[in-house]
């Protein structure tokens, strides 16, 4: 039996096509996509073609099958469903029919669904543009449908646009959810705490519900003896309930006008990059951003953010967005073993299991997520050291005071470079003989010697530079100095220094704990002064430590030295 292949003149999105009706078949479909310019449609469920394709070209594809021309544009019969949806279920009560039936409907039918608008139509190019100018407008595949964000404002340009009869008598029952949505769950304001000006009193009703609302505010902390809860009188936890109050639809009140708000220190100045959120799709841009601002209210560090959104734009992507909350271990660890068969590195694979966790266990609020698959084995990299004398050879080749200020203060303190670039003056205490590092990695304070000799330097060059906030500024005063500007500076000294050694800004940090073990630090207080959470770190030094090592005799010395006496004899 030789199947029927219908050829009609269609208008698909302002440009003349034509379009292809045939049974399911997969021989056909195969034959389909040889032709060029090829297209499916799924508005439509239909392949259409340009409209120049020569008749001749057709006839000799589909030279097997019964090939029919419509003069017309409305001639020929509707598109034939396959034989496998002809079940003992009528046709018109399936929920695809039903859907296509809808979707070549010329009217326009609006409704609401779990606080979205939805809007039914045929295609048309002005109405597509005049729905992309609403807030949060974005097309379902899979309902066929428009979607815009479930406000008033949406709902009023809607009526103007398609007039009453595209709600189908549902107006008012529609503009009743939504004012009732625009209702606050509940009040939480926030004033002037009289015991401490550091942080804000808040006032809130004692329920689970705001008081987790609450506990999403870095830094705030529960008093025990005014039994309420304390935010940091800053701006930006401010901000940050602010977000949280108008995402969850609580009203906040500030009665805070006398209050003057401190600068946060711990607050990155950048921003989310626009590179991140390029070629997605409008439901997986929603998601993207939402994670991207819950990273950002964590105070997570920005190469932290930046890692964490890459590697969850990849899995996003290749998940989609209607399976994403329906996904289960399984394909948890199938996506995981992609990364495997990639041959990337042991830690990359980590940081992408973590990247996902967070999204699923922060931004959902899922229970711990633990996987039955076995991560691999992290290779153990020993640190790269250098000598006490390498170290000298390396400072003298830096010949600015800043520069030479600059790799002093990490040799000597251990910082990170992204903490001893964002020093203060009033992180120095003198007196005590005390540096401060506030909210370094981890979000964790600590407290690291300042030695006489580093003190000696730091004054020369304050006295020479004149900082005013930063200890170290950069081109701009009110910033601090650049990461990136302090690992060229290693590396310039390096060159000329002629070391051959791997050496970066944290090499200085790696020799600066082991030469303290080796001068007999106590390995716990290393810990401390390097931020450490978990000592296991730590004891990575105790593996290039010379000191244990320089006393153990090789066997050949000892063979030497017997053969060196029996030939004296």
């Amino acid at each position: 039996m030789k199947h029927r292949i219908q050829v009609r003149q269609i208008l698909h999105k302002e440009e003349s096509r034509l379009a292809l009706t045939f049974p399911f078949v997969f021989e056909i479909s195969d034959l389909v996509r040889q032709i060029p310019g090829r297209k499916w449609s799924n508005s439509l469920k239909l392949w259409h073609i340009p409209f120049d394709t020569p008749r001749e070209a057709l006839q000799s594809t589909f030279a097997s099958y019964d090939l029919m021309f419509c003069p017309e544009p409305n001639s020929c019969t509707g598109q034939s469903l396959p034989e496998a949806h002809d079940t003992a279920i009528p046709v018109s009560q399936t929920p695809i029919k039903r859907q296509l039936d809808h979707c070549d409907h010329p009217s326009v039918r609006i409704d609401l669904r779990s606080g979205l608008l939805r809007i039914f139509m045929p295609y048309d190019a002005e109405r597509i543009r005049f729905l992309k100018t609403l807030q949060r407008a974005f097309w379902h595949p899979d309902h066929k449908c428009w979607i815009v964000k479930g406000t008033l404002e949406n709902l009023d340009l809607l009526i103007d646009k398609f007039g009453l009869d595209a709600f189908q008598d549902g107006l008012s029952k529609i503009r009743h959810l939504l004012q009732a949505s625009l209702q606050p769950k509940g009040v939480i304001s926030i004033r002037k705490f009289i015991l401490d000006s550091n942080y804000l009193m808040v006032d809130l009703d004692w329920d689970r519900k705001p008081i987790g609302l609450i506990k999403q505010v870095p830094g705030r902390r529960y008093h025990k003896g005014e039994r309420c809860w304390l935010i940091p009188s800053t701006g930006n936890a401010v901000a940050c309930l602010e977000l949280i109050c108008k995402r969850e639809n609580y009203q906040l009140i500030k009665d805070i006008e006398d209050q003057k708000l401190r600068l946060s220190p711990n607050t990155s100045p950048k921003k989310p990059d626009p590179k991140w959120f390029t070629g997605l799709s409008p439901e997986e841009l929603v998601i993207l951003e939402e994670y991207a601002d819950s990273l950002f209210r964590q105070y997570y560090s920005y190469n932290t953010i930046k890692t964490y959104v890459r590697y969850f734009k990849h899995f996003l992507k290749n998940t989609g967005t209607a399976q994403i909350q329906q996904i289960g271990k399984g394909g948890l660890i199938n996506y995981f073993d992609i990364w495997v068969k990639k041959g990337v590195a042991d830690s990359s694979i980590n940081q992408v299991i973590n990247a996902i966790k967070y999204y699923y266990e922060k931004v959902l609020g899922r229970p711990k997520m633990k996987f039955d698959w076995a991560r691999p084995r992290k290779r153990t990299r020993l640190p790269e050291v250098m000598s006490r004398g390498e170290v000298r050879q390396l400072f003298s080749q830096v010949k600015n005071p800043k520069h030479l200020a600059l790799l002093m203060t990490t040799y000597a303190t251990g910082l990170r470079a992204s903490e001893v670039t964002r020093l203060r003056l009033s992180d120095l205490s003198p007196e005590r003989g005390t540096l401060r590092v506030i909210r370094g990695k981890g979000n964790r304070d600590r407290t690291v010697m300042l030695s006489p000799e580093l003190w000696q330097i730091l004054s020369a060059y304050i006295a020479s530079y004149e900082p005013q906030e930063w200890l170290f500024e950069g081109r701009n005063p009110t910033e601090p100095y650049a990461v990136r500007s302090l690992q060229s500076i290693v590396q310039q000294a390096r060159k000329k220094a002629g070391l051959r050694k791997t050496i970066s800004t944290h090499t200085l940090r790696h020799s600066f704990a082991t030469h303290l073990l080796e001068s007999g630090t106590d390995v716990r207080l290393i810990q401390e002064l390097l931020g450490h959470a978990n000592i296991e770190t730590t004891l990575r030094y105790t593996h290039v430590s010379t000191k244990q090592l320089s006393k153990v005799v090789s066997p050949l010395d000892d063979l030497m030295a017997d053969w060196r006496g029996k030939k004296a004899q």
